[in-house]
Protein backbone atom coordinates (compact mmCIF):
# COMPACT_ATOMS: atom_id res chain seq x y z
CA UNK A 1 0.00 0.00 0.00
CA UNK A 2 2.74 2.45 0.91
CA UNK A 3 4.68 1.68 -2.27
CA UNK A 4 2.08 3.54 -4.33
CA UNK A 5 3.61 6.78 -3.07
CA UNK A 6 6.66 6.02 -5.18
CA UNK A 7 4.64 5.58 -8.37
CA UNK A 8 1.53 7.67 -7.87
CA UNK A 9 -1.38 7.61 -10.28
CA UNK A 10 -4.24 9.92 -11.10
CA UNK A 11 -6.64 7.44 -9.54
CA UNK A 12 -4.82 7.26 -6.22
CA UNK A 13 -7.83 8.89 -4.50
CA UNK A 14 -9.94 5.89 -5.51
CA UNK A 15 -7.51 3.50 -3.85
CA UNK A 16 -7.58 5.48 -0.62
CA UNK A 17 -11.37 5.65 -0.76
CA UNK A 18 -11.43 1.85 -0.86
CA UNK A 19 -8.98 1.72 2.04
CA UNK A 20 -11.14 4.05 4.13
CA UNK A 21 -14.22 1.96 3.33
CA UNK A 22 -12.46 -1.23 4.35
CA UNK A 23 -11.27 0.38 7.59
CA UNK A 24 -14.83 1.47 8.44
CA UNK A 25 -16.15 -2.05 7.77
CA UNK A 26 -13.40 -3.63 9.88
CA UNK A 27 -13.99 -1.22 12.77
CA UNK A 28 -17.76 -1.86 12.67
CA UNK A 29 -17.23 -5.63 12.61
CA UNK A 30 -14.73 -5.51 15.49
CA UNK A 31 -17.11 -3.34 17.49
CA UNK A 32 -19.97 -5.82 16.99
CA UNK A 33 -17.79 -8.88 17.56
CA UNK A 34 -16.22 -7.52 20.74
CA UNK A 35 -19.44 -6.24 22.33
CA UNK A 36 -21.94 -8.86 21.14
CA UNK A 37 -20.07 -12.07 20.44
CA UNK A 38 -17.21 -12.18 22.97
CA UNK A 39 -18.33 -13.78 26.21
CA UNK A 40 -15.30 -12.80 28.26
CA UNK A 41 -12.24 -10.64 27.77
CA UNK A 42 -9.20 -10.29 30.01
CA UNK A 43 -6.32 -7.90 29.43
CA UNK A 44 -3.50 -8.79 31.76
CA UNK A 45 -0.83 -6.63 30.11
CA UNK A 46 -0.45 -4.15 27.27
CA UNK A 47 2.25 -6.14 25.49
CA UNK A 48 0.07 -6.69 22.43
CA UNK A 49 -0.56 -2.97 22.09
CA UNK A 50 3.15 -2.18 22.46
CA UNK A 51 3.99 -4.80 19.83
CA UNK A 52 1.48 -3.23 17.42
CA UNK A 53 3.11 0.15 17.95
CA UNK A 54 6.51 -1.25 17.03
CA UNK A 55 5.07 -2.99 13.96
CA UNK A 56 3.92 0.37 12.58
CA UNK A 57 7.58 1.42 12.25
CA UNK A 58 8.05 -0.31 8.89
CA UNK A 59 5.06 1.22 7.01
CA UNK A 60 5.85 4.65 8.44
CA UNK A 61 9.48 4.27 7.32
CA UNK A 62 8.29 3.42 3.81
CA UNK A 63 6.19 6.60 3.85
CA UNK A 64 9.32 8.57 4.77
CA UNK A 65 11.20 6.94 1.89
CA UNK A 66 8.38 7.82 -0.51
CA UNK A 67 8.48 11.41 0.67
CA UNK A 68 12.24 11.59 0.05
CA UNK A 69 11.77 10.04 -3.41
CA UNK A 70 9.10 12.59 -4.35
CA UNK A 71 11.15 15.45 -2.97
CA UNK A 72 13.98 14.57 -5.38
CA UNK A 73 11.75 14.58 -8.44
CA UNK A 74 9.68 11.42 -8.38
CA UNK A 75 8.50 10.05 -11.70
CA UNK A 76 9.74 13.05 -13.61
CA UNK A 77 13.25 12.17 -12.43
CA UNK A 78 12.84 8.48 -13.22
CA UNK A 79 11.84 9.10 -16.85
CA UNK A 80 15.41 10.09 -17.68
CA UNK A 81 16.88 6.83 -16.34
CA UNK A 82 17.71 3.82 -18.45
CA UNK A 83 15.80 0.64 -17.71
CA UNK A 84 19.01 -1.34 -17.39
CA UNK A 85 20.40 1.01 -14.73
CA UNK A 86 17.14 1.70 -12.89
CA UNK A 87 18.08 -0.24 -9.77
CA UNK A 88 21.77 0.62 -9.78
CA UNK A 89 23.30 2.36 -6.82
CA UNK A 90 22.30 6.00 -7.10
CA UNK A 91 22.39 8.85 -4.66
CA UNK A 92 18.61 9.12 -4.96
CA UNK A 93 18.11 5.59 -3.62
CA UNK A 94 20.71 6.22 -0.92
CA UNK A 95 18.72 9.26 0.24
CA UNK A 96 15.56 7.14 0.29
CA UNK A 97 17.21 4.43 2.40
CA UNK A 98 18.71 7.02 4.76
CA UNK A 99 15.28 8.61 5.19
CA UNK A 100 13.72 5.25 5.99
CA UNK A 101 16.43 4.36 8.52
CA UNK A 102 16.31 7.80 10.14
CA UNK A 103 12.56 7.61 10.55
CA UNK A 104 12.76 4.05 11.94
CA UNK A 105 15.34 5.09 14.53
CA UNK A 106 13.33 8.17 15.52
CA UNK A 107 10.16 6.10 15.74
CA UNK A 108 11.82 3.50 17.97
CA UNK A 109 13.27 6.15 20.28
CA UNK A 110 9.91 7.90 20.48
CA UNK A 111 8.09 4.73 21.49
CA UNK A 112 10.78 3.53 23.86
CA UNK A 113 11.54 6.77 25.70
CA UNK A 114 8.79 9.35 25.14
CA UNK A 115 5.58 7.27 25.22
CA UNK A 116 6.31 5.72 28.66
CA UNK A 117 6.47 9.24 30.12
CA UNK A 118 2.71 9.59 29.51
CA UNK A 119 1.81 6.16 30.92
CA UNK A 120 0.83 6.05 34.56
CA UNK A 121 2.51 3.22 36.38
CA UNK A 122 0.20 1.19 38.59
CA UNK A 123 1.80 -0.57 41.50
CA UNK A 124 0.30 -4.02 42.13
CA UNK A 125 -1.49 -4.23 45.45
CA UNK A 126 -0.54 -7.14 47.71
CA UNK A 127 -3.44 -9.56 48.07
CA UNK A 128 -4.07 -13.19 48.95
CA UNK A 129 -5.64 -15.99 46.98
CA UNK A 130 -8.83 -15.66 48.99
CA UNK A 131 -9.17 -11.98 48.11
CA UNK A 132 -8.83 -12.65 44.40
CA UNK A 133 -11.07 -15.73 44.49
CA UNK A 134 -13.88 -13.66 46.03
CA UNK A 135 -13.83 -11.28 43.04
CA UNK A 136 -13.17 -13.72 40.18
CA UNK A 137 -15.45 -16.68 39.50
CA UNK A 138 -12.77 -18.63 37.62
CA UNK A 139 -10.00 -20.33 39.57
CA UNK A 140 -7.65 -23.26 39.29
CA UNK A 141 -10.25 -25.73 40.62
CA UNK A 142 -13.44 -24.93 38.69
CA UNK A 143 -11.66 -24.27 35.38
CA UNK A 144 -11.09 -28.04 35.07
CA UNK A 145 -14.34 -29.90 34.24
CA UNK A 146 -12.88 -33.22 35.39
CA UNK A 147 -12.08 -31.76 38.81
CA UNK A 148 -15.66 -30.46 39.05
CA UNK A 149 -17.01 -33.96 38.31
CA UNK A 150 -14.73 -35.46 40.97
CA UNK A 151 -15.86 -32.81 43.44
CA UNK A 152 -19.52 -33.74 42.90
CA UNK A 153 -19.46 -37.53 42.46
CA UNK A 154 -16.22 -38.74 44.04
CA UNK A 155 -15.63 -36.45 47.00
CA UNK A 156 -19.29 -35.53 47.53
CA UNK A 157 -18.65 -31.88 48.31
CA UNK A 158 -21.68 -29.87 49.33
CA UNK A 159 -21.81 -27.50 47.56
CA UNK A 160 -19.34 -28.84 44.98
CA UNK A 161 -17.19 -27.00 42.46
CA UNK A 162 -19.26 -25.74 39.52
CA UNK A 163 -17.58 -25.64 36.14
CA UNK A 164 -16.90 -22.00 35.32
CA UNK A 165 -18.69 -20.96 32.14
CA UNK A 166 -19.15 -17.37 30.90
CA UNK A 167 -22.58 -16.10 31.84
CA UNK A 168 -23.18 -18.76 34.51
CA UNK A 169 -21.14 -17.30 37.36
CA UNK A 170 -24.24 -16.98 39.55
CA UNK A 171 -24.28 -20.77 39.99
CA UNK A 172 -21.12 -20.76 42.12
CA UNK A 173 -21.56 -21.24 45.86
CA UNK A 174 -19.17 -20.52 48.69
CA UNK A 175 -17.44 -23.50 50.28
CA UNK A 176 -14.18 -22.58 52.04
CA UNK A 177 -13.34 -26.26 52.66
CA UNK A 178 -12.72 -26.80 48.95
CA UNK A 179 -11.32 -23.30 48.34
CA UNK A 180 -14.48 -22.00 46.65
CA UNK A 181 -14.89 -18.39 47.75
CA UNK A 182 -16.95 -16.82 44.96
CA UNK A 183 -20.68 -16.28 45.10
CA UNK A 184 -22.72 -13.70 43.21
CA UNK A 185 -24.68 -11.61 45.68
CA UNK A 186 -27.12 -10.30 43.09
CA UNK A 187 -27.62 -11.13 39.44
CA UNK A 188 -30.15 -10.51 36.70
CA UNK A 189 -32.00 -13.63 35.65
CA UNK A 190 -31.52 -14.34 31.99
CA UNK A 191 -34.76 -14.59 30.04
CA UNK A 192 -35.50 -17.38 27.61
CA UNK A 193 -36.34 -16.61 24.01
CA UNK A 194 -40.04 -17.37 24.68
CA UNK A 195 -40.05 -14.82 27.50
CA UNK A 196 -38.40 -12.26 25.21
CA UNK A 197 -41.03 -12.87 22.53
CA UNK A 198 -43.86 -12.59 25.05
CA UNK A 199 -42.34 -9.40 26.41
CA UNK A 200 -42.18 -7.91 22.92
CA UNK A 201 -45.77 -9.00 22.19
CA UNK A 202 -46.95 -7.47 25.46
CA UNK A 203 -45.10 -4.24 24.72
CA UNK A 204 -46.66 -4.08 21.24
CA UNK A 205 -50.11 -4.80 22.69
CA UNK A 206 -49.72 -2.09 25.31
CA UNK A 207 -48.56 0.35 22.66
CA UNK A 208 -51.56 -0.46 20.44
CA UNK A 209 -53.93 -0.14 23.42
CA UNK A 210 -52.43 3.21 24.35
CA UNK A 211 -52.80 4.45 20.79
CA UNK A 212 -56.42 3.23 20.64
CA UNK A 213 -57.21 5.04 23.89
CA UNK A 214 -55.69 8.26 22.57
CA UNK A 215 -57.53 7.85 19.26
CA UNK A 216 -60.82 7.17 21.09
CA UNK A 217 -60.39 10.23 23.27
CA UNK A 218 -59.64 12.36 20.19
CA UNK A 219 -62.72 11.01 18.39
CA UNK A 220 -64.88 11.57 21.46
CA UNK A 221 -63.62 15.12 21.75
CA UNK A 222 -64.28 15.83 18.07
CA UNK A 223 -67.78 14.32 18.27
CA UNK A 224 -68.56 16.37 21.37
CA UNK A 225 -67.28 19.52 19.69
CA UNK A 226 -69.37 18.82 16.57
CA UNK A 227 -72.44 18.08 18.70
CA UNK A 228 -72.03 21.31 20.64
CA UNK A 229 -71.65 23.25 17.41
CA UNK A 230 -74.81 21.68 15.92
CA UNK A 231 -76.72 22.26 19.15
CA UNK A 232 -75.63 25.86 19.29
CA UNK A 233 -76.66 26.49 15.69
CA UNK A 234 -79.99 24.76 16.28
CA UNK A 235 -80.68 26.93 19.32
CA UNK A 236 -79.83 30.06 17.35
CA UNK A 237 -82.19 29.03 14.56
CA UNK A 238 -84.95 28.14 17.04
CA UNK A 239 -84.61 31.49 18.80
CA UNK A 240 -84.85 33.32 15.51
CA UNK A 241 -87.96 31.38 14.44
CA UNK A 242 -89.82 31.72 17.76
CA UNK A 243 -89.18 35.46 18.17
CA UNK A 244 -92.09 37.69 16.85
CA UNK A 245 -91.43 39.47 13.63
CA UNK A 246 -91.63 43.24 13.56
CA UNK A 247 -94.72 44.51 11.49
CA UNK A 248 -93.86 46.89 8.68
CA UNK A 249 -94.93 50.47 9.31
CA UNK A 250 -97.73 51.92 7.13
CA UNK A 251 -96.75 54.79 4.92
CA UNK A 252 -97.65 58.14 6.34
CA UNK A 253 -100.08 60.37 4.36
CA UNK A 254 -98.80 63.64 3.23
Amino acid sequence: CNLIFFLTSVKIWWMFAQLVTSCVVICAWDQYRFLRECKRTEFATNKMDVCAQYLTIFPCAVLAGGLAFKYQGGQAMVRGWDRETFLNVRMEWIYVVISMLAHAVAHILLIYFVVPLFVREVEPEPCTYVDVAKESSCNWFNANPVHCIRSLHHYGHDPPHIYDYPGKSHLHKINPDIHAYYEAEAFEQEQWIFSDVMHEVKSARDDVSRRLILWRSDVTHEVASARDAVSRRFNDWTSRVSSPRAEPESPKSV
